[in-house]
């Protein structure tokens, strides 16, 4: 299986990143091939909802050239398992986290059909400081829309994690990287 793990979190070894390494570092078990890709190191640029949109997505993907078109979409096209991490800022995903979703807009045509995501599965791994109940939502927010209300893409597991009051970078709660070391395995 393929796995492509996308960090919307400016820090490459924050909880979000911590909490993803330890799922991918349980894949590793089942000889699954994995590939992180850090946001904050690409440049994508906004969505604009484009002028026929739907001609556009299907002879070039998009109007931009940047890295979404040229680095990610390929990567996300290739994978079999999504997984998407961010932690919570100012209420929701981080910018660039909502950025690049804006983008997949190139994976709906014509009457709304979804194209090059049938077949995919995923997890959502949302962090924050504040108990992990206050900001389910932004879980939900990402289950509902590449779950079954839109992009169709088939539910592995959304993770919510919560009162991550040690500084960047240092998991405070270790017990939860192989609580999910361990689940990376079942995968």
């Amino acid at each position: 299986m393929n796995i492509l793990s996308i960090n919307g979190s400016p820090n490459k070894e924050g909880n979000t990143q911590n909490i993803v390494s330890a799922i991918l570092k349980g894949t590793e078990t089942n000889h699954h091939k994995s590939k992180t890709i850090h946001l904050y190191d690409l440049k994508i640029n906004d969505c604009v909802a484009c002028k026929n949109s739907h001609k556009i997505h299907l002879e070039k993907d998009c109007i931009h050239n940047d890295d979404f078109t040229n680095l990610l979409l390929p990567e996300i096209r290739n994978a079999d398992l999504i997984i998407f991490g961010s932690p919570v800022y100012m209420g929701h995903i981080t910018g660039k986290a909502k950025t690049m979703f804006d983008r997949f807009y190139t994976f709906i045509l014509e009457n709304f059909t979804i194209r090059d995501l049938e077949n995919k599965k995923f997890i959502s791994v949302v962090t924050s400081g504040a108990p992990s109940e206050t900001f389910k939502d932004v879980s939900d927010y990402l289950e509902k829309w590449l779950g079954d209300f839109f992009f169709k893409m088939e539910k592995i597991k959304i993770i919510h994690e919560g009162d991550f009051l040690g500084e960047s970078g240092q998991c405070d709660k270790p017990e939860l990287l192989k609580k999910y070391e361990n689940f990376g395995k079942t995968i």
